[in-house]
């Protein structure tokens, strides 16, 4: 078979690890590590872990190398595997950079944002609200227990800038997206309005 199948999930569920339930409350790893598991053609790579973070954004990337077909330019996310140029077998790729993944909810009444660059993580209120935030290191910490924001001042300001910039960024986005002019939808009301309470559809613009 010539088949490549994804199995992936959009986030976790939380069952009282951080002393709540359900999802969409915080940013934890049980919120948003999430399986990502591919099976190639003819068993290629099957065993094979990949150690680098790997995003969502990250599909699309793979799944055009893989195909070997041109990444446009202005396509985010980067291909987790490719083609070697001279076998043509697919092969785990490297990033020259360091990546970093950024998270956002804005479910429950509160907004949230977190970065993850390698073993370190930063999570901050988005809205001023009730604590949530911290700094954790993901190797020695891995159910995120002890903020470090006081131990790595440096990290944690950099870490929050770099997360105010991409939250601006994002609003930037979706305010272009509302002055654009709004498509047809071929979804139900009732379920358009169940997707918007889950915060998968983005707020209709006023009027």
């Amino acid at each position: 078979s010539n088949t490549i199948v994804i199995v992936t999930g959009d986030h976790g569920e939380e069952f009282f690890d951080h002393g709540g339930f359900d999802h969409g409350h915080t940013l934890f790893e049980e919120l948003i590590h999430v399986p990502l598991v591919l099976r190639l053609p003819d068993e290629n790579l099957a065993g094979t872990r990949i150690t680098e973070i790997a995003r969502q954004i990250d599909l699309v990337p793979t799944l055009l190398s893989l195909l070997d077909e041109p990444l446009p330019p202005d396509l985010p996310g980067r291909p987790l595997l490719g083609l070697d140029p001279h076998s043509g077998k697919p092969e785990p790729t490297r990033s020259a950079d360091p990546i970093e993944a950024r998270s956002h909810t804005h479910l429950h009444s509160r907004e949230l944002a977190a970065m993850t660059r390698d073993n370190w993580k930063a999570i901050e209120n988005a809205d001023g609200g009730p604590s949530a935030a911290g700094l954790f290191d993901l190797a020695s910490d891995p159910r995120e227990h002890r903020d470090l924001q006081k131990e790595r001042p440096i990290a944690w300001a950099y870490a929050r800038q770099d997360l105010k910039h991409w939250l601006a960024s994002q609003a930037e986005e979706t305010s272009q997206k509302s002055r654009a002019p709004e498509e047809p939808s071929d979804i139900e009301p009732e379920t358009e309005r169940k997707l918007r309470a889950l915060g998968y559809l983005d707020d209709p613009p006023p009027s």
